[in-house]
């Protein structure tokens, strides 16, 4: 890991007012953070016909330093093996740079699959033995085929998920709401370690970040951003496994959907899905 170039990166997406959009627009234009921050010392006209730029935050990219907490932050990771996966690092996800917002960089421990296919699962935390069962086989036999399976790690389907593509000696990516310090929830430490040996962990959060409720929507468009398509197998109507299928959709990717009872809740967010559009899935050949 070139650390100087990472604590550029950092910098510039720590810079108030560059969000990821933002800072993706600066990377297509200059190719480097370190250009943007010559760009902004040496000559701020560059800067002139940059959408959602203006003079005041030119001045604010050129005087913005790394704060040592975020500094402290890039030593902890290394001390920990965690790496720091910009998007020019060749593992980035090549569909997931192609989102109109990805995270600049992320943290990762284990490693993600090279170019590999991926297919993002999700589904209620409090799931039925029905969809824990179906997730579980479906995992499993989409981790037979070599795809690489991205889930939430959460308790319930995103479990699940993971766990059917462990016991299929597959691979699989999750993808947390908190710093990678805080593994969350608490009961998923095991499972932490098992995806880590073989697949990655990743979070776009700094290491000891807490699993604030407004990190889940933003860690969902990671999930669907990964994948070429997300499956959801078990969600009531304002399940946040909805919003991960709304992003894929925003983000022009497949949506499938599982379905299940008509008399059970835990599935009318699904049933809505397969009403709007969504593939309904009976089995993997619906997938591939």
């Amino acid at each position: 890991m070139d650390v100087d170039a990472v604590k550029s990166w950092v910098t510039l997406r720590n810079v108030p007012g560059v969000g990821d959009r933002l800072f993706k627009r600066l990377v297509d234009r200059f190719e480097d953070p370190r250009r943007v921050f010559e760009a902004a010392r040496s000559n701020p006209r560059l800067f002139d016909d940059t959408e959602g730029v203006n003079h005041r935050l030119v001045r604010a990219i050129a005087r913005h330093d790394l704060p040592d907490a975020l500094a402290n932050g890039i030593q902890s990771a290394m001390d920990n093996g965690f790496q720091i996966v910009t998007m020019a690092d060749r593992r980035y996800p090549r569909l997931l740079r192609e989102i109109p917002d990805p995270p600049a960089y992320f943290y990762l421990a284990g490693q993600l699959p090279d170019d590999t296919d991926m297919v993002a699962m999700v589904g209620s935390r409090n799931a039925t033995a029905y969809g824990l069962s179906i997730c579980r086989r479906l995992s499993h036999q989409l981790a037979s085929q070599g795809i690489c399976v991205v889930s939430g790690m959460a308790l319930g389907i995103d479990s699940a998920a993971h766990r059917g593509a462990l016991a299929a000696k597959g691979t699989t990516v999750a993808v947390l709401g908190s710093g990678l310090n805080r593994i969350y929830p608490r009961q998923n430490r095991g499972l932490f370690k098992e995806i880590r040996a073989t697949g990655g962990v990743i979070s776009e959060f700094e290491l000891e970040a807490e699993p604030d409720a407004h990190h889940f929507p933003r860690r969902n468009r990671i999930i669907s951003g990964m994948a070429q398509g997300t499956v959801v197998v078990e969600a009531a109507r304002r399940s946040g496994s909805l919003i991960t299928a709304r992003w894929a959709a925003e983000q022009n990717r497949e949506v499938f959907a599982v379905p299940g009872s008509i008399d059970s809740f835990k599935s009318s967010g699904a049933h809505s899905l397969i009403q709007q559009g969504a593939k309904l899935v009976t089995s993997i050949d619906d997938i591939i």
